[in-house]
């Protein structure tokens, strides 16, 4: 059952209940949270760069509190400043439409874009949000920050071949 656990938490883009664990794993809330603590218990006895962590809305894996450091540095180091083609459409999508919501995003390209809009957030691309009014809207993304500028006008595009 651990090594269960350990992949649905590694796969998990949220906290995961141990109700939700459980109902998957056919078996009881109460044997769920028991082996998550001994998880939590073994990787901090090994000594590992993750630990299991029980959050208010459930549990997590995330990196041990002692690593913070060099993932931070991981995380901000500077990597390639190419785009990939689902990023390039995404930012073409804001550009073209602005302002627009990232489920209005996802509409148009046809899949979640929540990944994506992190990736541009993260190269310093960043679209201001627009409150909306409605609260089940996301808040729209208008493309006037300087990121957003300057990485629309650094897309070079080939010419078409026919």
């Amino acid at each position: 059952m651990a090594q269960r656990l350990e992949a649905m938490l590694t796969v998990a883009l949220e906290p995961v209940s141990a109700a939700e664990l459980a109902d998957v794993l056919a078996t009881t809330t109460d044997v769920v949270q028991n082996e998550l603590e001994t998880l939590r218990a073994e990787y901090e006895v090994e000594r590992r760069g993750f630990t299991v962590v029980e959050l208010a809305s459930g549990w997590a894996l995330q990196s041990h509190p002692d690593v913070a450091e060099w993932v931070t540095r991981f995380a901000h180091r500077d990597v390639s400043h190419r785009l990939s083609s689902a990023a390039l459409e995404t930012l073409a999508i804001v550009a073209y439409r602005q302002p627009i919501s990232r489920a209005q995003i996802s509409a148009l390209r046809g899949v979640n874009v929540d990944g994506v809009m992190r990736l541009l957030e993260q190269r310093g691309v960043q679209a201001r949000r627009i409150p909306t009014s409605h609260a089940f809207l996301s808040p729209l993304m208008d493309g006037a920050l300087p990121g957003f500028e300057a990485a629309v006008s650094a897309v070079r595009l080939a010419p078409a071949q026919l």
